[in-house]
């Protein structure tokens, strides 16, 4: 976990989050994180009660939720009291009224961060259903064999690892956006999707990420000697590479069009206040008088 802002204390940290040889490295080492993560629950299988309210082995508790949701609601708690959730691409699973406040001091956020930490837009809830409804099937097999612990740990780390590469989607957005702010203003203002579809695309770097993860899916799951299993690990991983594509642009066309929102409300509130000042010195009034 490394926080997307600067310490307010001694040694800030100095990278550009918003630099594409930055941003490129961070995604290559989160492929290796959710591979690893998906390679690990796909040894045990599906282990449909942890994902169900009031199954059976709960009953004496006072988990009144599925294992997995409490599971990753405390998980979250702690994690919220290292200030993980300070950062834009880190996004919770649990409401934010429902996680303690930072014990940490609050960090100093960048300049050019704070625009993607007040959007905080946030699709955890869609990630853990296609998680649950899409993922788990094509990885794990069916049944039940009883990890239920190891089987809930696995899908947290999964979870997490997922959010944060899908929401690191706002630090690309923005990078390419600043790139090109011209070309992309038009087309939001335009509502123009597929026009921002194309501008998005670049062939040539999608054939290589895929070709890139399928290298990955085989390495690592060499000793994974179901056949199957490592067909699928290479198909989840190209599927989560398409919907991560998709929020993407979705994420983008979202952020910067709430951007353009506020910008022009700005911009009338600046022209209403020249114009007033115009009247004023028109008039014989000083506009800076008390």
């Amino acid at each position: 976990m490394t926080d997307a802002t600067s310490p307010s204390g001694p040694g800030p940290q100095s990278w550009d989050y918003l630099e594409l040889g930055h941003i490129r490295s961070t995604l290559i080492r989160q492929e290796d994180t959710i591979l690893f993560n998906l390679i690990e629950r796909a040894q045990f299988k599906r282990n449909s009660p942890i994902y169900q309210t009031g199954a059976e082995f709960l009953a004496g508790t006072d988990i009144k939720e599925p294992f997995v949701k409490h599971l990753l609601r405390e998980t979250e708690c702690s994690h919220a009291k290292a200030r993980r959730y300070t950062s834009p691409d880190e996004k919770p699973f649990t409401p934010r009224s429902e996680l303690p406040a930072p014990v940490l001091p609050a960090q100093k956020t960048p300049d050019r961060l704070k625009y993607l930490v007040d959007i905080d837009i946030n699709y955890s809830e869609q990630i853990l259903k296609m998680y649950e409804e899409e993922v788990l099937p094509l990885i794990c097999k069916e049944g039940d064999d009883g990890q239920y612990g190891s089987s809930a740990v696995c899908d947290i780390q999964a979870l997490q690892a997922l959010s944060k590469r899908i929401h690191y989607g706002t630090f690309v957005a923005e990078s390419k956006f600043l790139a090109q702010t011209e070309e992309y203003t038009k087309l939001i203002k335009a509502g123009d999707r597929a026009g921002i579809m194309e501008l998005l695309t670049n062939k040539e770097v999608e054939e290589r990420v895929i070709k890139r993860v399928q290298n990955k899916a085989m390495a690592y799951g060499q000793e994974i000697t179901d056949e199957t299993s490592i067909g699928s690990l290479f198909f989840v991983l190209i599927f989560l590479i398409l919907v991560i594509f998709l929020i993407f642009v979705k994420i983008m066309r979202k952020a910067r069009t709430h951007q353009h929102t506020l910008a022009d409300s700005h911009a009338r509130v600046e022209t209403e206040r020249e114009s007033a000042c115009e009247r004023m010195r028109a008039s014989g009034r000083d506009p800076l008088a008390p």
